[in-house]
């Protein structure tokens, strides 16, 4: 019991550092930008490279698996990160930073698919939230750590540094538990006469979770300048409004990380994606002046429990022994659908103007909701929690 309340523990610190560099180097960037003397959109290269490394390292996951211990691969993907962070804080040229790049994004795709994977199997709804809790407190806590930082002069580097030590710390635990880390085939599971087709069922699930991150990236990445821009909402409001979204997200796993053994996943990924489309079309439709901050609040808190909720029901739908590639995959399809739709969103932007944001989210959220509906009906014959 000690030992696992230990492993799930570190799983979620893992996720605390996995989401600080992620959002801390965008407060970074600007001061990156004049050390390196490139123009400020050289940040889409840099996220370009980044995402890469993420997607490739995601979707061979699976195969790397079936070749080494899972507790192994995670020590070395963590010491690739700290090496690149490392490289972040020390790179003296901007291809050494292009380089550190990609190597962490190699690191962080094999470590977001080897966690999810390992507590997908061996825990339940409760932990899969607090461990992508964890996730969104990185994600808060490294701005906040780099504003800091830069506000007092000091070096973007030193922030970089921070989380390279973090990081080494975390391979040196890979490297004291990696054993403990097992995907057990005979642990968790169905039988093969039980399991839907696992083929379309991984499609149904690719699809879902590329439509998931593709809704909310696209809000958290347009909502402000939908506000501001788009319909005069004032800088102070619309910011806030962000990032209640973000807080709103986080606060919902939370909760699923204290009271997820006692609700119906079905029943709550259902009722999720059913708010989430309700968020988007009062953020579409704009109906009265406060309806786009509020359904941003409304469209976090009902996003948050989806990602992990699906990931939790993976091993029951595909059997534990390719829960790996599976959960690889996925996250693969997750990084494409954060690239292609806020990145569509972009050049209808430019072509139809700003308002378009919110039809595309209704329209992303409406098939989100579709997808998750069709997931479950390809899991009736699983014993996942109905």
């Amino acid at each position: 019991m000690k030992k696992s309340i230990g492993l799930m523990a570190l799983s979620v610190a893992a996720f605390v550092v996995l989401g600080m560099p992620k959002s801390a180097f965008g407060i970074a960037w600007p001061s990156v930008a004049v050390d390196f003397g490139r123009p400020v959109a050289d940040l889409g290269l840099v996220i370009t490279v980044y995402v890469a490394g993420y997607f490739l390292a995601s979707a061979a996951t699976g195969s790397l698996t079936r070749r080494f211990e899972m507790g192994s691969l995670l020590m070395l993907a963590s010491g690739l990160a700290t090496v690149s962070l490392v490289g972040y804080a020390a790179a003296p040229e901007w291809t050494l930073l292009l380089t550190s790049a990609g190597g962490l994004g190699l690191a962080g795709g094999v470590i977001d698919a080897g966690v999810n994977a390992v507590v997908a199997v061996r825990h339940g709804a409760r932990a899969m939230g607090m461990l992508h809790a964890g996730f969104g407190i990185g994600a808060t806590l490294g701005p906040l750590m780099m504003t800091t930082l830069i506000d007092t002069d000091v070096s973007w580097r030193i922030g970089f540094m921070m989380l390279a030590v973090g990081q080494g710390v975390l391979a040196l635990l890979y490297l004291r538990t990696r054993a403990e880390w097992k995907v057990a085939p005979d642990s968790v599971g169905i039988s093969p006469d039980d399991r839907p087709d696992r083929r379309g069922v991984l499609w149904g699930a690719l699809t879902m979770f590329a439509l998931y991150s593709g809704v909310e990236v696209g809000t958290g990445q347009w909502a402000y300048t939908l506000l501001t821009e788009g319909r005069g909402v004032s800088i102070a409001t619309a910011g806030g409004a962000v990032a209640a979204f973000w807080a709103a997200l986080t606060l919902s796993r939370l909760g699923l990380g204290i009271i997820g053994h006692r609700v119906s996943i079905y029943r709550l990924l259902s009722g999720s994606s059913v708010l989430v489309l309700a968020g988007a079309v009062a953020l579409w439709l704009d109906p009265v002046a406060w309806a786009g901050p509020a359904a941003l609040v409304v469209m976090g808190f009902a996003l948050g429990p989806i990602f992990p909720l699906q990931t939790t029901l993976t091993p029951s739908r595909v059997g534990v022994a390719y829960t790996p590639t599976a959960v690889g995959y996925q996250l693969a399809a997750a990084t494409v659908g954060a690239a292609v739709i806020p990145g569509g969103l972009g050049l209808l932007v430019s072509r139809l103007g700003l308002e378009v944001v919110g039809l595309v989210l209704a329209v992303a959220a409406a098939l989100l909701a579709i997808s998750v509906e069709f997931l479950r009906r390809s899991s009736t014959g699983s014993r996942a929690t109905a």
